[in-house]
């Protein structure tokens, strides 16, 4: 698996984690942390559930304490916390989508499905010779998200040293080790298509690509990319 370096700031792989109750200095309480994107922000200010309108944890004593963790466990298990999670993400994503030039179409399949979405992605100043590609992303959502990350692949073949073009499986710590609740849908798309401008040749899935790069053939990958983009099966024409 691999970190991505973006052009301006680290992605989300990279960035340095800011759990929401470390405050830190010269912040006021509501004032957005400059260490996390505006999506991070916006979902860790999010009302928590398991909290009263006064943000104190619930009381009563053992018994309601139980029922309160017995009452989360099965939310997770259920995938409810997680649906709530998506409406409010989605809700976000709303309202930003008109400035996001990258993605082009980010939600579910169907509405009775919360836990499925696509994403439509293109390459538009990626560079490497993406720039003409336009992909589909097939996204899965696990019932204790955002515990667990979501796990994301190109249902459009891609030539990359990462990404494996058979199944479209992605090499990328966001979506592994890296993940934390503080990340959305929304970013891990973002990471996957910044993914495109950083090809790591440590951990490949199209070992062929990793040699032509391994090997200083920079034009040739260039070559390919470009090609493959322009090719009917590895460019999505659809909505």
């Amino acid at each position: 698996s691999l970190s991505v370096e973006p052009q301006v700031l680290p992605p989300p792989s990279v960035r340095p984690s800011v759990h929401p109750s470390r405050a830190q200095p010269g912040l006021q309480a509501g004032d957005r942390n400059p260490n996390l994107s505006k999506m991070s922000w916006r979902i860790q200010n999010l009302p928590d559930s398991q909290t009263n309108p006064s943000g104190a944890a619930p009381g009563g004593g053992g018994e309601r304490d139980r029922g309160s963790k017995k009452s989360k466990s099965k939310s997770t298990s259920d995938g409810r916390g997680a649906i709530k999670r998506l409406i409010k993400e989605l809700d976000v994503w709303r309202s930003e989508k008109t400035e996001e030039r990258g993605i082009e179409r980010l939600g579910p399949v169907d509405d009775e499905d919360l836990l499925t979405w696509e994403a439509v992605v293109n390459g538009r100043g990626i560079g490497n010779g993406y720039d003409e590609g336009r992909w589909l992303l097939h996204i899965q959502i696990p019932t204790d998200y955002p515990i667990r990350p979501p796990t994301i692949r190109f249902a459009t073949p891609v030539v990359h040293a990462n990404i494996a073009l058979q199944t479209g499986e992605i090499c990328l710590d966001l979506l592994k080790d890296a993940w934390t609740p503080a990340y959305s849908v929304l970013e891990s798309v973002r990471a996957v298509r910044t993914l495109l401008a950083y090809p790591e040749t440590d951990s490949p899935l199209n070992v062929d690509v990793a040699a032509l790069l391994r090997g200083g053939d920079v034009l040739g990958t260039r070559a390919l990319v470009e090609f493959w983009c322009r090719d009917d099966e590895g460019r999505y024409d659809g909505p």
